[in-house]
């Protein structure tokens, strides 16, 4: 079968692994400019910064392998912690994603803006106007946005799943990659998530994290006050950040750019891995998406793994 994937982040790119490996053809779209999803990373100068997820954590045999896997290719490494150590990738986070992705047919910057489902196809429309027809499809889109792509799409019997996928809401978060004349420490390992200024819910130190040999932070906004600047012009944004900055340390900025994440993270997640659109062969997967073997209960980047995966499996199962 072709299936379609809508967005390339961790849960697209691990179901179209999935589905290939059952001996399907996947296709990924995503509206961006290359794949990752939340797994960003950002080029200033001659530095670089995570600004979406910055480490992820192991709790399941299946991502564990994958990890495995991953830190034999030097991929990944351990950034700290012992129970649960903190993994990072010392290129970038979002390396991770692209270097999976590139092993599929990826259409880019291509904005799904209708669909159409049938019992045995399906169809994404572009804002481009370009048109992809598939067998089925899986959408990893963050819920609220795929809510208001169902509601456009008007797919006839899908109202319990727009009113499921509506009820999965989710916390903004601005971050301000704030560039440094001098380098600034954030804690022991290059993080800091305490005893901070209010407004400010973490700081990292992409040059102590070993990202970087240019003194770079990512700073993260708490949800109430990315709610309170998530409109705002950028300048009244990072003006507002570099003000909470001052409160917990003087430094000197050279640069401060402002990266908004409207859907960060889930506050209501979904009990199940995937959800299907009735018996359409259509599928929606991702990190607010809990698979049953995640005790976390809360969105974490194997979340995103777990849901693709078992989306991918599930559609199988039904349709393949």
């Amino acid at each position: 079968m072709q299936i379609a994937i809508a967005g390339a982040g961790l849960a697209g790119v691990f179901a179209a692994q999935t589905l290939a490996a059952a001996g399907h053809e996947p296709f990924l779209i995503d509206k961006g400019r290359s794949a990752g999803g939340r797994m960003a990373t950002r080029r200033i100068g001659q530095g670089r910064a995570d600004h979406g997820a910055q480490f992820f954590t192991v709790r399941t045999e299946i991502f564990q392998k994958e990890v495995d896997r991953w830190l034999e290719r030097g991929q990944v490494k351990k950034w700290f912690g012992d129970d649960h150590p903190r993994y990072m990738a010392p290129d970038g986070m979002n390396t991770l994603v692209k270097q999976m992705a590139s092993a599929f047919d990826l259409h880019l910057e291509e904005k799904i803006v209708r669909m159409e489902a049938e019992a045995d196809s399906i169809l994404l429309a572009a804002d481009s106007g370009s048109i992809f027809p598939a067998d089925a499809g899986i959408v990893t889109f963050p819920p609220p946005q795929t809510a208001e792509l169902m509601h456009r799409s008007a797919i006839p019997g899908t109202k319990e799943t727009v009113k499921t996928l509506e009820m999965l809401t989710f916390r903004p978060a601005i971050v301000g990659l704030v560039t440094l004349k001098q380098p600034a420490e954030a804690g022991s390992h290059g993080m800091l998530d305490r005893d901070l200024p209010e407004g400010i819910e973490k700081i990292i130190a992409a040059d102590q994290k070993g990202l970087t040999s240019e003194p770079i932070l990512s700073v993260y906004m708490t949800a109430d006050w990315s709610r309170r600047y998530l409109d705002e012009p950028d300048e009244k944004a990072a003006e507002a950040l570099n003000n909470s900055l001052a409160e917990w340390k003087q430094l000197e900025v050279k640069d401060l750019q402002v990266k908004r994440w409207r859907y960060s993270e889930a506050e209501q997640t979904h009990a199940g891995a995937w959800l299907q659109a009735e018996s359409l062969p259509l599928y929606f997967a991702g990190d607010a998406f809990l698979h049953r073997d995640d005790a976390s209960g809360r969105t974490r980047v194997e979340s995103a793994v777990l849901s693709g995966i078992a989306a991918a499996e599930a559609l199988i199962k039904q349709h393949g």
